[in-house]
């Protein structure tokens, strides 16, 4: 099996896992409906996360938290923020052959390739998230930034 193929497989082992489509009709479905609150008790569980950090990148308050836990469903564009953050997580994951220890500690240092920032501080935002895949990338590639 090469390594891309393995890659493959761990990449649909976690989103299996998130109880998630990594793509497709399915998922663009699932975003426009909003996800199940079940995904983020999945992504705090798999990824090894804290409420607190997952709220912030999310930019939702601990009150707009508690009514979708009720209402047990996101909104869509909560679903598409969401999907966003699991696939860098994902790919961080990846990165580190599923070593999602490993993936944490490498989301909390400074990264040369982001101007000394913290992965973990850049998940907020769309443009941020692309500079996380960008960069998980070229070190998938070898490439030195």
């Amino acid at each position: 099996m090469s390594l891309l193929a393995h890659d493959g497989q761990m990449k649909d082992a976690y989103w299996q896992r998130l109880g998630l489509p990594s793509q497709g009709e399915h998922l663009l479905g699932l975003v426009r409906l909003g996800f199940p609150f079940s995904v983020w008790d999945y992504l705090i569980s798999v990824f090894q996360l804290t409420s607190s950090e997952l709220r912030a990148w999310l930019s939702i308050s601990s009150s707009t938290l508690r009514r979708r836990r009720q209402r047990g469903r996101f909104n869509s564009r909560e679903s598409d923020q969401l999907f966003q953050i699991a696939l860098v997580l994902v790919h961080a994951s990846c990165l580190f052959e599923g070593d999602t220890g490993m993936a944490k500690g490498w989301m909390d240092t400074p990264q040369y390739g982001l101007g000394g920032r913290r992965p973990k501080d850049m998940l907020a935002t769309a443009v941020e998230r692309q500079a996380l895949l960008t960069l998980i990338g070229q070190v998938e590639h070898g490439v030195l930034s």
